[in-house]
């Protein structure tokens, strides 16, 4: 092309339908290769910002069990004291004001072991905040709030304490939700012999199916063997020891050291109890004769 031609508008596009479909094809290609790197070169020179990590989304996290992000129901709780692995008290975020749950779904271990699980619930939530999932938020009979607890990661806070060892899953009336994941994270933890399930506990926990065959803790007393008279082959056997009820009357005819309602005889005799009160044998119809008080 001339350069008159670049210059004058008619002219250029006259040139372009005169040119051949391969040419065009050509000088088009060429334009957008040019004009896709020079929006790569300004595109780079744009400062880059910090990188954001990706949302959690539902899942299995490292620790198993089902993870989530909180709803816009779910409420923030921040801990303030962990009475035990299944009580949890805490202040409502939105309203500021105490409150005391007790997470759904799990049970305590037997005592032998609770203190074990206190302190892995308090590694957990202490001065921590959690989210509280529920439809209620009025607490029931025992003053509590019963709702599922989420750990700021997202994570079921009873599956982690059953998965470790230190809870038990729920299995009785109004079980939680994911009570069939809480029952297999305690199949797994006993499997393992994780937490509780590795103990010296010899007490099975209340309601559990399985029967702990541990040892028993070496802090119990021995039981004391009593020892056996041995038995003489042909010798009489001793006269069985008198009660105060059956033994022969004093001098005075009285006997001593009864007992009101025992057995006595024969029927009209006196007796005095320890007491000293005074009391008489007597029978009634053809029930055995008792003291009665004179």
């Amino acid at each position: 092309m001339r350069q008159d031609s670049l210059s004058n508008p008619g002219a250029l596009r006259r040139s372009w339908w005169r040119a051949s479909q391969r040419t065009r094809l050509s000088i088009v290609c060429v334009g957008t290769a040019a004009g896709m790197a020079v929006t790569g070169v300004a595109l780079s020179g744009i400062p880059k910002g910090p990188e954001v990590a990706a949302p959690t989304l539902p899942g299995t996290g490292a620790a198993g069990g089902t993870i989530r992000a909180p709803g816009a129901a779910d409420r923030q709780i921040t801990v303030t004291s962990v009475p035990a692995v299944e009580l949890i008290d805490g202040t409502d975020a939105a309203a500021n004001r105490p409150l005391a749950i007790r997470v759904a779904g799990i049970r305590a271990v037997p005592d032998c072991w609770a203190g074990e699980a206190r302190a892995r619930a308090l590694n957990l939530l202490s001065g921590k905040q959690v989210w509280l999932v529920t439809d209620n938020i009025h607490p029931a009979r025992d003053g509590r709030v019963h709702a599922m607890v989420l750990l700021s990661d997202g994570h079921d806070y009873a599956y982690t304490v059953v998965n470790a060892g230190a809870a038990l899953a729920d299995t009785g009336p109004g079980a939680a939700a994911n009570q069939g994941e809480l029952t297999a994270a305690q199949a797994a933890a006993r499997r393992t012999r994780t937490g509780w399930w590795s103990s010296t506990c010899s007490a099975a926990p209340a309601g559990d199916s399985t029967t702990s065959t541990s040892a028993p803790p070496t802090d119990q007393v021995p039981t004391t063997n009593t020892p056996v008279t041995p038995t003489v082959t042909g010798a009489p056997a001793p006269p069985p020891a008198m009660t105060s009820s059956t033994a022969p009357p004093a001098d005075d005819g009285v006997q001593h050291n009864v007992h009101l309602g025992a057995p006595c005889s024969p029927p009209g005799a006196r007796g005095v109890t320890t007491q000293g009160q005074d009391a008489v044998c007597t029978a009634k119809g053809n029930d055995p004769a008792k003291w009665k008080k004179a």
